[in-house]
């Protein structure tokens, strides 16, 4: 999101805050290696979700570098949550 900031009247963008690792560093983890299958499907699920949402824009977006290291993992008590993130070259 956006908003106005009243001392400088200037806009400023307001993100997420997001604590995680790396999903090329989650998945390279001793304790994660074994993940359990339901995980690794909702892994996928996040990504696939992030990338239909962007296609789905008018104009389209692309995110244009899709990489282990611009995924971040975040773990919830319901298990790991992947967010895309570098939005850099879209």
């Amino acid at each position: 999101g956006s908003c106005i900031d009243p001392g400088s009247a200037g806009m400023v963008i307001v993100l997420e805050m997001i604590e995680g690792v790396q999903l090329c560093t989650f998945a390279c983890d001793d304790d994660t290696r074994e993940l359990n299958p339901r995980w690794k499907h909702q892994l996928l699920l996040d990504i696939a979700s992030a990338l239909r949402y962007l296609h789905a824009q008018k104009p389209v977006i692309v995110h244009g570098d899709l990489k282990g290291s611009n995924i971040l993992v975040e773990k919830w008590m319901s298990g790991p949550r992947a967010k895309l993130l570098d939005f850099g070259l879209s």
